[in-house]
């Protein structure tokens, strides 16, 4: 993971954690465990070296992909838990 995130963004992670796991189908048919985390500290700067671009997409329902919705949105919740008085 570490590696992916220096070769493919360009950044050293210095603190993540797990968010969730999901399972994908893949277009051929191949079903993929999907790993999920919330990288919340880094040092350099976010840059796309395999990819075509990266970019934030703060609109949860823009994702397309149903675990990913999840995922991000457990993050938010976490960031930013709703306080009930």
């Amino acid at each position: 993971m570490w590696t992916q995130m220096r070769e493919e963004l360009g950044i050293e992670i210095e603190k993540m954690r797990l968010v969730q796991k999901s399972l994908a189908t893949a277009t051929n048919g191949e079903r993929q465990r999907i790993h999920y985390f919330h990288v919340e500290k880094w040092n350099g700067r976010i840059r796309s070296t395999e990819a075509e671009r990266v970019y934030w997409e703060s609109e949860i329902p823009n994702l397309s992909i149903v675990p990913d919705r999840r995922a991000v949105g457990k993050i938010l919740r976490v960031q930013n838990p709703i306080v009930i008085r």
